[in-house]
């Protein structure tokens, strides 16, 4: 009597697996471009080296080899990291690059100049959490930084008409204008708020300098009309970067390619429109 033996015919496994990411073979690890992510335990294989993602009020958030903020069915890390770098973003079409230039003011601290701890502050607060917050719209802050000074005028020089131009100093609050076609926001230095350049980035994505309300009110000398208006507009920017930032990047079925935020074509409108035009000869 002859013995069947049953067949299974087995599909062909596919590169592609936890949210759409390629798994190496040999390791079982998925790629994430940024770092390998752990299947089996469900965490990356290396710490999250962009610190400033970590938040106090937010215990899911201490651990740096987590996914997901331990919510992998309501959240994702679509790259592994907050921040989308230049070659990420030459990569995606719906990626936007904005122009970001640092100027450290040459008369702060008395005329002696930010510190280097001063300066390496910023760059890892501040300037970090900007980039890692708009990087979740799919906006890539391109930084450079450039010599300048903000006078006992209010004279400011250094600026980049191509480029948002961020000054760095030691006094004043954070504060946004946009005048002779020089976009430019003053950041303090020494702000216990690490989230004040990104408050003021939404200010300028959004245009609200340059909107015909906000040019009406900047000759308000009451200061009035400008202060309502600047109550509506941080309502309305800060409940857009609330959702960039925990929403619709970590949704299941957050379309790659498609950001899901105000900021993202804002920001490409912001960038085309302080970019100077040149006329072919």
């Amino acid at each position: 009597m002859t013995q069947l033996s049953a067949r299974v015919n087995t599909p062909v496994s596919s590169p592609a697996h936890f949210t759409s990411k390629e798994r190496d073979q040999e390791s079982g690890n998925d790629y994430f471009g940024a770092r390998y992510y752990a299947s089996t335990t469900g965490r990356f294989l290396s710490p999250d080296p962009l610190m400033a993602s970590a938040k106090v009020w937010d215990p899911q958030t201490w651990n740096r080899y987590t996914y997901g903020r331990n919510n992998p069915l309501r959240m994702i890390d679509p790259t592994g990291l907050a921040e989308v770098t230049a070659a990420q973003c030459a990569k995606d079409k719906a990626c936007v690059t904005v122009n970001v230039n640092v100027i450290y003011d040459k008369n702060a601290n008395g005329g002696e100049g930010l510190t280097d701890k001063q300066k390496a502050s910023f760059e890892k607060n501040q300037l970090q959490n900007a980039k890692d917050q708009y990087g979740n719209a799919d906006v890539h802050l391109n930084v450079t930084y450039t010599s300048g000074e903000i006078d006992s005028k209010g004279g400011l020089t250094g600026m980049d008409k191509g480029a948002l131009n961020v000054f760095v100093t030691d006094t004043g609050g954070p504060a946004s204008a946009d005048n002779g076609g020089y976009a430019r926001s003053r950041i303090n230095v020494n702000s216990t708020n690490n989230d004040d350049l990104a408050h003021e980035m939404a200010h300028q994505f959004m245009g609200d300098m340059t909107s015909p309300l906000g040019r009406m009110l900047s000759k308000d000398t009451s200061g009035i009309g400008r202060f309502v208006d600047n109550m509506f507009t941080d309502i309305t920017n800060d409940s857009g970067r609330i959702i960039m930032n925990n929403v619709t990047p970590h949704l299941p079925n957050y379309p790659s390619g498609a950001p899901m935020t105000i900021f993202n074509p804002q920001a490409r409108d912001f960038q085309n429109r302080i970019t100077p035009q040149t006329t072919p000869q």
